[in-house]
């Protein structure tokens, strides 16, 4: 392995555009399907108090634990304030939580003598998604103009990705 990572590798920049690209593809489509698996009846059953979680999560613990993270850090207080705001979705929390539905459908021993049920599951990954879906909405939106504000923001390419072959995906260039 250190000897082929010593030589050349063609087209590098290239390969990691491509795996940068294959990576966001794979994100987009794990969302999707565990959507799929969510009842809306599921999702509304969490209701008003799954949204002041969600709440709690943006405005509480999400910016402590970016916080504590970035401690000792040279990252200046508006880049922190910035990330605090933006920090990651849940990729890997939703994947966990779908797991651990999974886990109680099937009746784990564990999970079952902690008196958890399938209904436990589908909470879990409803209160899961309805975290990543409004902190994708809002904070998404609202990320170019608080980077402004703050002074953090960087010039960039900017590109769109069209999924579909639809009439509307066809005609954009």
């Amino acid at each position: 392995g250190m000897t082929v990572r010593r030589e050349a590798i063609p087209r590098q920049h290239q390969l990691r555009r491509f795996k940068g690209e294959l990576s966001v593809l794979f994100i987009s489509i794990l969302f999707i399907l565990l959507s799929a698996h969510l009842p809306l009846a599921t999702i509304a059953a969490v209701g008003w108090s799954g949204v002041m979680t969600v709440l709690l999560l943006m405005w509480v613990v999400r910016p402590l634990n970016v916080l504590i993270s970035t401690w000792g850090t040279d990252l200046t207080w508006r880049e922190r304030l910035f990330t605090m705001w933006i920090c990651p979705r849940g990729v890997v929390a939703i994947s966990i939580s779908s797991f651990i539905a999974i886990l109680l459908e099937s009746g784990s021993d564990e999970l079952v003598g902690a008196r958890l049920g399938p209904e436990d599951g589908q909470a879990l990954m409803a209160l899961v998604f309805l975290t990543i879906a409004i902190t994708v909405v809002v904070q998404g939106l609202t990320a170019e103009p608080i980077a402004r504000l703050l002074g953090v923001s960087a010039k960039s390419s900017r590109y769109v990705v069209v999924v579909g072959a639809n009439a509307l995906g066809s005609t954009l260039p």
